[in-house]
C-alpha cells in the first residue's frame, strides 16, 4: 500500500490545500465531493474529527452562496434564456415545487443535477429564505452523512474485493459510475412519469 503511504504524506504537507479543495468541491458539485472524502477517510488519509468541519462548513454555506448568486441574477438577467430552462428543469422534476417548495427542496438535494438548479432557482424567485433554509438544513444533513457514508462503503467494498490499488480504483470508479447511472435512471424515470 505504498500509493496510501505516499497520498498520506502529500495530504500531510498540503493539508490546508486539500481542505480548501474539499470545501470548494463541496459548493460547486457536492455529491463525488462528498463520495470522494469519504474514500479517503476509509483509506486514513484524513480523520473524521478533521474534515468534518470543512465538510459541515462547505454544506452550510453552499445554500446561502447559490441563493445570493439566484438573486443576483434574477436583478442583472430577469428575462435570460438559461434561467427560464432552469424553471422548466425544476417543473418538470418537482411540478408541485409552488405549493410545495419545502418538500421540494428537500427532495432536489437527493436528485443528481437538479440540486443546483433548485438553489439557483430559489433565489432567483425569492423564496422565503428561513423556509429555504430550514428545507436545506434537514436535506443537507441527511445528504450530507449519505454521501460520505457511500463514500466509505464503497471503499470498504473495493479493499474488500481487492487490495491492488489499480483495482481498488477500478473498483470505485465503477461504484460511482453504477451510482450515478441509477440517479440518472431514476431521474429519467421521474421526467417520464410526469410528461405522462
Amino acid at each position: 500500500m505504498q500509493f496510501i503511504h505516499n497520498l498520506e504524506y502529500f495530504v500531510a504537507l498540503h493539508k490546508m490545500l486539500a481542505y480548501g479543495l474539499f470545501f470548494a468541491g463541496i459548493i460547486l458539485e457536492g455529491e463525488i465531493v462528498l463520495i470522494f472524502a469519504g474514500i479517503m477517510t476509509h483509506i486514513g488519509v484524513f480523520h473524521v474529527v478533521e474534515i468534518a468541519p470543512v465538510l459541515v462548513g462547505a454544506t452550510i454555506i453552499k445554500p446561502i452562496v447559490w441563493y445570493v448568486v439566484g438573486d443576483f441574477l434574477l436583478h442583472a438577467f430577469p428575462a435570460n434564456k438559461f434561467l427560464r430552462f432552469i424553471e422548466r428543469r425544476i417543473h418538470s422534476f418537482l411540478p408541485h415545487f409552488r405549493e410545495k417548495p419545502f418538500w421540494s427542496i428537500v427532495s432536489s438535494k437527493f436528485i443528481y443535477g437538479i440540486n443546483h438548479f433548485m438553489l439557483l432557482f430559489c433565489g432567483y424567485t425569492k423564496i422565503n429564505f428561513k423556509k429555504y433554509m430550514e428545507a436545506e438544513f434537514l436535506s443537507s444533513a441527511l445528504w450530507l452523512v449519505g454521501f460520505f457514508s457511500l463514500g466509505y462503503f464503497f471503499s470498504y467494498a473495493a479493499f474488500s474485493i481487492s487490495h491492488d490499488i489499480r483495482n481498488v480504483i477500478l473498483l470505485v470508479f465503477l461504484f460511482i459510475l453504477g451510482y450515478l447511472l441509477v440517479q440518472k435512471f431514476i431521474s429519467l424515470f421521474i421526467e417520464y412519469k410526469e410528461e405522462a
